[in-house]
Order: C-alpha cells, then sequence, then structure tokens
C-alpha cells in the first residue's frame, strides 16, 4: 500500500469518526464516507460521501460539510503525520443511490416477466 493509499484510508477514517463522534448534533442523517482521493502532492483531498433521504437532506448536508471543513480538517490534522494538512472538498457520491435504482428496475423487469 503506498503512502497516499494510506493517507487516504486513515482520512476516510477520521473524517467519519468526527461526522459521527465530534459533530452529533448536526443531525444530518445517516451519511457514509464513500471513498477519499487525495492529490499527489497532498494539498488538497475530495472526500466522497452518500445519504439516504430526499434532496433536502442532500443540499442541508453538503452545505454544513462545506462550513465545517476548517472544523474536520483540524480534527483530522491531528491524526495525520504530515506537515501540512491538506484542503477538504466534499462531493456527493451517488453511485448508492445508483444502484439502489438499478435493482429497483431490475426487480420491476422480473416481476413483468414472471406475470407475462
Amino acid at each position: 500500500m503506498s503512502r497516499i493509499e494510506r493517507l487516504e484510508s486513515l482520512i476516510q477514517r477520521e473524517v467519519a469518526r468526527v461526522i459521527t463522534r465530534r459533530m452529533p448534533h448536526a443531525n444530518l442523517g445517516l451519511v457514509s464516507i464513500t471513498r477519499v482521493k487525495l492529490a499527489p502532492d497532498l494539498t488538497t483531498v475530495t472526500v466522497y460521501y452518500s445519504q439516504f433521504g430526499s434532496d433536502a437532506d442532500r443540499q442541508k448536508t453538503r452545505r454544513f460539510l462545506s462550513q465545517a471543513s476548517g472544523f474536520i480538517k483540524g480534527e483530522v490534522g491531528r491524526a495525520m503525520s504530515t506537515r501540512t494538512v491538506p484542503n477538504f472538498q466534499f462531493l456527493y457520491d451517488d453511485s448508492i443511490a445508483k444502484s439502489a435504482d438499478m435493482v429497483v428496475r431490475i426487480n420491476a423487469i422480473i416481476q413483468d416477466d414472471i406475470t407475462s
């Protein structure tokens, strides 16, 4: 495992910990950190998250994570063994929602075949 991969894994764990344990008052619902992509120069990190809920819930979470990025950066920085801490960017990962939609569609096709 490369240094970048180890740091990505650490950042993913720490961001999830910060959101669930250090910010429980946020009332974000079920938010999962799905993956993390760290720039090779360690200056920026993109944190991908997923969330079940409405579009309004996702917008609320996006705004909250954007506003709390400095706090999250500080908390994660304490766990990192680097000279600098990357700047955080949060992006919604719709792959889980797309997968769930695909399962619904497949089940509908199967049900149509059974009834035909």
